[in-house]
């Protein structure tokens, strides 16, 4: 596998599964747009080109302090930002075939994407 990129997001707006669950759907969707946004700002920040060759791995490694359990990670609307700002043409199986969850005990808080060529 080839390392197409990698970004990196300080302080990330990251909130569990089990804690999105219970979230009213104004504050989930305030969750969402602001984890839409820092995506946009990591990508502005890299000067990032759109994905040519598909399908792809995407790995996430979050660094907090606490850190949370991988399978408590909500990831959806990260690759969705991804999809929205055009960096890959979609979230199907054709397109990402692999995500891959890493969590950390750390400081300063982190998220790192980093993208592979799957093919």
């Amino acid at each position: 596998m080839k390392k197409l990129f990698e970004f990196k997001i300080k302080d990330p707006i990251i909130v569990s599964e089990n804690k999105y669950r219970v979230q009213h759907w104004a504050t989930r969707n305030k969750t969402r747009e602001s984890q839409m946004f820092q995506v946009y700002a990591g990508i502005g920040n890299y000067n990032i080109k759109p994905i040519e060759n598909y399908p792809v791995k995407i790995q996430f490694e979050l660094i907090k302090p606490r850190p949370i359990d991988c399978d408590n990670l909500v990831t959806k609307y990260l690759i969705d930002a991804l999809v929205k700002y055009k960096i890959i043409k979609g979230d199907s199986p054709k397109y990402v075939n692999s995500v891959e969850i890493i969590s950390k005990s750390g400081k300063p808080p982190l998220l790192i994407i980093t993208i592979y060529s799957s093919y």
